[in-house]
């Protein structure tokens, strides 16, 4: 029975055995209470229409579900498509997720609480599962028992994505701070300990029985600095020196560092897109990212014969292309974008694998094993591309890296002025060790040091001696004053005084901000005695 036909009904009780005047004042009382009955009804449809969530009631009685429109802008489902039994829902939700929906459902029903809520993924019309936020309040009859539930249900993918993409990105970037500083400051410890191994290498004769041992030492010193060179790279701390390239050629070129590395039982195939657009990129740095991403993929396949698949190709990027950059977490601009794809028939990967995969050091294989995707990320990110990852376990994977097809041609560092004065250096580091290493080896090399351990102190040293002062060496990264301060007071003082800056970080990180600003060099650490002498020597020598 409708709610009109409810209003007549009372009307008819209402005016059973009362006279004319009050018969009409009851019937006007009932007229202005179907008015406004009609009216809310209206008020409440409009809103169910206008808002972007399923409004269902679910009448436990009949087992019946009924819904606003939303059904359709939500979900895709036109009415007609839509079964009015429970069934028709149940069978909707994901199947992991089914289980937990109707005990909590059931739960409330029975009495625990009379409001439900839950987060679950349910099936459009077109296939694909959206994630929904599901809330309904329980409605009893005057004995307590439910006769329905009602409740709302809202599509969240994009907010979920969007703040899944937020926490990726505020990890990564942690990450790449923590891997940055690691890196520099292993790479001070490690400028000591090869230093020092070099020096001693130098002072003993040949056939020295001690000598194998400290070549030992320092080809694992060796290794030790390109580790942290990955994670320089991981970063996005690298310098990138970019240039026209043929991503074909690159390939082929690449493919020599591939093939010695496959085992026979592994089928390499190739397929190069003829009409791929040249891109601006460094050349060294994506060989590696290919090669690792080879790599990667040989180890996947393991024991057992399978192919690995190179290609090339091109793809228009737009806007709503978000999952191309999720892992980089820096939106791609639209436009062209050449992309080198890595595939494998292996072993794939699960979704725990797929969320940490880029993670320094983490391996689905064993401890201590990882950094070689870490630097792909690293490298894909040096250069404003993206990468996706695809995967399933059991039905191997693919890594594919886009890559704009244009970019900004470097930018030249400027060169101090010519200066001819003075022959000493002066060495400006907070790292007792690094600084005693550094003064070691220049004097033996015969050029004169005069040493400070911090900016203030090189600063009022140059003032006073800078007429014996023919270069600085400055540290970046000191207390109170860094080199960057340093630099600049330094070249308010003597627009002519000539500095190359030091650090563990990598140059594009440390000269961040200085770029143009009269830089002589710039000198990683670690780096070798004889390096770092010859390197001085180069910028001490008379300028024309």
């Amino acid at each position: 029975m409708s709610t009109i036909e409810e209003c007549t009904e009372r009307s008819d009780r209402v005016l059973g055995g009362r006279d004319l005047a009050d018969q009409s004042r009851a019937l006007e009382a009932l007229r202005r209470s179907e008015i406004a009955l009609r009216e809310s009804e209206e008020r409440f449809r409009l809103a169910a229409c206008a808002t972007r969530e399923v409004i269902w009631d679910w009448d436990l009685g009949t087992n019946r579900i009924t819904t606003n429109d939303g059904i359709e802008q939500v979900l895709g489902y036109p009415a007609s498509q839509v079964g009015p039994e429970m069934s028709w829902w149940l069978e909707r939700i994901h199947r992991e997720d089914r289980e937990r929906v109707l005990a909590g459902i059931g739960a409330t029903l029975d009495g625990i609480g009379s409001d439900w809520s839950d987060e679950y993924r349910f099936r459009r019309a077109d296939g694909t599962y959206a994630l929904v936020i599901d809330r309904a309040r329980v409605a009893r009859d005057a004995d307590g028992q439910a006769v329905r539930m009602i409740g709302a249900l809202a599509d969240v993918t994009r907010q979920r994505r969007a703040e899944e993409a937020a926490r990726r990105a505020q990890k990564l970037e942690s990450l790449t701070v923590l891997a940055g500083g690691v890196a520099h400051d292993f790479n001070n410890l490690l400028m000591v300990v090869m230093g020092r191994i070099s020096l001693a290498l130098g002072r003993l004769p040949e056939g020295n029985a001690a000598r194998a041992d400290l070549e030992t030492a320092l080809g694992a010193g060796q290794r030790a600095a390109e580790l942290a060179d990955k994670m320089l790279t991981f970063s996005g701390g690298r310098h990138f020196r970019l240039e026209h390239l043929d991503p074909n050629r690159l390939v082929q070129d690449a493919r020599a560092d591939w093939e010695p590395a496959t085992p026979s039982r592994i089928r390499l195939t190739v397929a190069l897109d003829p009409v791929v657009p040249p891109i601006e990129a460094d050349a060294a740095q994506l060989r590696q990212a290919l090669a690792n991403l080879v790599l990667n993929a040989v180890e996947a396949i393991g024991d057992r014969e399978g192919t690995v698949r190179v290609a090339t190709g091109v793809r228009d990027v737009t806007a709503d292309d978000t999952g191309l950059w999720r892992h980089t977490t820096r939106p791609l601009q639209p436009g062209r974008y050449v992309f080198l794809e890595v595939a494998d028939d292996g072993c794939g990967l699960d979704g725990r694998a797929l969320t940490r995969l880029f993670e320094p050091f983490f391996s689905t294989k064993f401890t201590g094993r990882g950094l070689g995707l870490a630097a792909v990320l690293g490298i894909v990110r040096g250069h404003r591309g993206g990468i996706t990852v695809t995967s399933e376990p059991g039905r191997g994977a693919r890594f594919t890296v886009f890559l704009p097809t244009t970019g900004p041609a470097g930018t030249a560092r400027a060169a101090g002025r010519p200066r001819n004065a003075g022959r000493a250096v002066l060495v400006i580091d907070d790292e007792p060790m690094v600084r005693e290493l550094v003064e070691t080896a220049l004097e033996a090399a015969g050029i004169p040091v005069l040493a400070a351990s911090g900016g203030a102190e090189g600063v009022a040293l140059y003032r006073a001696r800078r007429d014996e002062i023919g270069l600085v060496l400055l540290d970046l990264s000191m207390p109170d004053m860094d080199g960057a301060e340093t630099f600049r007071i330094l070249k308010a003082q003597d627009p002519g005084v000539r500095v190359i800056l030091t650090s563990g970080y990598a140059e594009a990180e440390a000269t961040r901000g200085l770029e143009g600003a009269g830089l002589v060099g710039f000198l990683h650490k670690p780096c070798a005695p004889d390096t770092l002498v010859r390197r001085v020597r180069e910028a001490l020598a008379p300028q024309a």
